[in-house]
């Protein structure tokens, strides 16, 4: 509570409950008493991941709360990366980047995903919505935001749209519009790139060093699944004396692109390591 106080705002309601109980959910966010699964309680507990995404439910899901069933990933999505937010902030950046790998990877092989948008306003079976999409792809895409806008755009802008919405409703266009103005950018295309189609990028990179300009000459194709990304796409590039180097370059949505990099080499490198950080929702294959 006092993590997400400070990270948000103060803590919505009068007390919080924690309920061993029945229901059929792992964790029920009810406002101010969450009910745990009673089968958790029989073997070893309830884990800390699970107290905490429940947790965060009480400021998005319970204090906010979507307008149309369709936005589901502001509560889940919510939910689900403030978790991850939480394992940073109690264990450290390792543990933060091992969970963001892990639910990708969910993303990557789930069909659900590769076929559907997390806005999805075609689905009539509303249960169905408690899906990959609106958990963990819902809480990737804040964690792309992040990324593109930087922590403190990306957190004021966090802030504004809780107190603009606190004990109501709110929609997609609610957080952009809240995030537009505390980056100062135009990110319409970003929503509607990872919300409002299926899938994720898909990714074949090759690289070669030029002598000549003594630059590494990066080749990017995309399309390999799905139509091709708009990206900010990192690297650590290891040079031959072994010291590394951080590089982002912007990757349009084209199906194939030439990118030199702006870093000046005396010999070719040792070796590129792409996403290090693990920052992009994509699945990467080497030619």
């Amino acid at each position: 509570i006092d993590f997400f106080s400070h990270l948000v705002a103060p803590f919505p309601y009068d007390k919080l409950a924690h309920l061993q109980s029945s229901t059929r959910f792992g964790g029920m966010e009810n406002a101010s008493a969450i009910f745990y699964a009673d089968g958790g309680f029989r073997r070893n507990g309830t884990g800390a991941g699970t107290i905490a995404h429940e947790t965060a439910h009480q400021w998005f899901g319970d204090a906010v709360t979507e307008r149309e069933w369709s936005n589901l990933w502001l509560s889940e999505g919510f939910a689900t990366y403030f978790e991850e937010l939480w394992t940073r902030h109690a264990f450290g950046d390792s543990a933060f980047q091992r969970e963001m790998a892990g639910t990708r990877a969910q993303i990557l092989r789930d069909p659900v995903v590769a076929a559907r948008p997390v806005i999805d306003s075609a689905q009539t079976d509303l249960m169905k919505l408690l899906d990959a999409n609106s958990y963990q792809k819902g809480g990737w895409t804040l964690h792309m935001l992040r990324s593109l806008v930087g922590d403190s755009a990306f957190f004021r802008g966090i802030r504004d749209y809780y107190a603009a919405h606190v004990d109501g409703n709110a929609m997609t266009d609610d957080l952009m519009a809240a995030m537009e103005r505390s980056s100062g950018m135009k990110l319409q295309w970003f929503f509607d790139q990872w919300l409002r189609r299926p899938g994720f990028a898909s990714i074949a990179t090759s690289w070669r060093y030029d002598a000549a300009s003594r630059r590494v000459v990066l080749d990017v194709e995309q399309g390999l699944r799905f139509a091709p990304y708009r990206l900010t796409l990192s690297m650590d590039i290891t040079d031959a004396s072994g010291a590394v180097h951080r590089v982002r370059v912007d990757i349009a949505p084209e199906h194939s692109v030439h990118v030199t990099l702006p870093l000046e080499l005396s010999a070719a490198p040792r070796a590129v390591v792409f996403d290090p950080d693990v920052e992009l929702l994509a699945e990467f294959h080497a030619r």
